[in-house]
């Protein structure tokens, strides 16, 4: 049987509703992905949709769903074969790859379509994969079908994770109890430094009604978390914030992924002395100095005399009564200056042992 005779019998067979037997008299007339697809007007027109019945031609809802049951070992068949032979193809080939692109996009494309008519719980395992589906179809019947969860998996698998964030966000403010504050801490810990200004830009949604979260997003000590490498635009932010939830993350990438920046030390040193100058309880300014001091004496990455410049002139502080003379010790000690150093001490009546060290 001639080509054109076989794809006309199948089409005289799918009309039949006999659709394993057409779809067969189709392959074997080598028909292509198009041809097969024009059977299916439903599927092939990106601007249907497949959940409403003007969309069905004459076909019943059960015959439609029978014909896409028959159509799937087909698709599924057939994506197989472009896996393999992208396998086969240089990645030079330039034609030969974005053949291979358009093939996979459509059927891609068309198994989601027949995943949300007839089997629903396939969607997630499609677009969490890696796949070819059209980014704008997707969006659309996702959308759709209110399948938000498939969507920012499949933003995420994309690398669109501006689209993914700004869809979190915006469901919580729809008040989708799918979505919570914790769902855009979740997707952040997914990132890492190559996506720091969108991790800047939407963690701040997080602050200061979520802090703890705020600080997750930052201090990841999580196994299945990606790396957040010390960065000097996250040390620029937390500087600007309020002291008390500054302190954790430089600490955390100073002690723990060893930062040596000026910057960060600098930093941490001017806020462990902020909060002492804030007029905390005797205790929180008692702790706050006691770290100031060993931070001081241990660390020899910050600027002493930018640290020295931040001192009251005065060797204690007027407002809380706290004195700073050990503290310029060292640091008139870490610029080199002994004499200043001991002399500050000997003014103040250190103890004659503390003096000799």
């Amino acid at each position: 049987m001639l080509p054109n005779i076989k794809k006309k019998y199948a089409r005289w067979l799918f009309d039949s509703f006999s659709f394993d037997k057409a779809l067969r008299y189709l392959e074997e007339a080598e028909a292509s992905l198009e041809e097969i697809l024009e059977f299916f007007p439903s599927l092939s027109d990106t601007s249907a949709n497949i959940t409403s019945p003007e969309n069905v031609l004459l076909l019943e809802k059960s015959q439609m769903e029978e014909s896409y049951v028959s159509l799937l070992p087909y698709l599924s068949d057939h994506r197989q074969r472009c896996i393999r032979q992208r396998n086969q193809v240089k990645s030079t080939d330039v034609d030969a790859n974005k053949l291979l692109d358009d093939k996979q996009r459509l059927i891609d494309t068309v198994l989601l379509k027949i995943y949300l008519a007839i089997q629903d719980y396939l969607v997630s395992s499609l677009v969490r994969v890696n796949n070819y589906c059209d980014v704008k179809e997707t969006e659309t019947l996702l959308l759709h079908a209110k399948k938000y969860q498939e969507l920012m998996d499949f933003y995420y698998g994309k690398s669109l994770h501006d689209k993914a964030l700004s869809l979190i966000v915006n469901r919580i403010k729809n008040e989708d109890s799918s979505f919570t504050p914790d769902s855009l801490l979740k997707y952040l810990l997914r990132l890492d430094s190559e996506n720091i200004d969108l991790i800047l830009e939407y963690a701040q949604i997080l602050y200061p009604d979520h802090q703890e979260l705020f600080l997750q997003v930052f201090i990841r000590q999580g196994e299945n978390e990606n790396d957040l490498k010390p960065h000097a635009k996250v040390i620029d932010l937390f500087s600007s914030l309020d002291a008390v939830v500054s302190i954790p993350y430089l600490e955390y990438i100073i002690e723990i992924q060893n930062d040596t920046s000026e910057q960060a030390h600098s930093s941490l040193a001017s806020l462990y002395l902020q909060c002492i100058q804030q007029g905390l309880s005797d205790d929180l300014s008692d702790i706050y100095q006691s770290k100031l001091r060993s931070f001081l004496q241990e660390s020899d990455y910050y600027k002493p005399s930018y640290i020295l410049s931040l001192l009251p002139v005065s060797t204690s502080s007027v407002v809380s009564k706290i004195s700073f003379v050990h503290e310029k010790a060292i640091l008139y000690g870490k610029m080199g200056q002994h004499a200043k150093a001991i002399q500050v001490l000997v003014d103040h009546q250190v103890d004659d042992d503390y003096i000799e060290k």
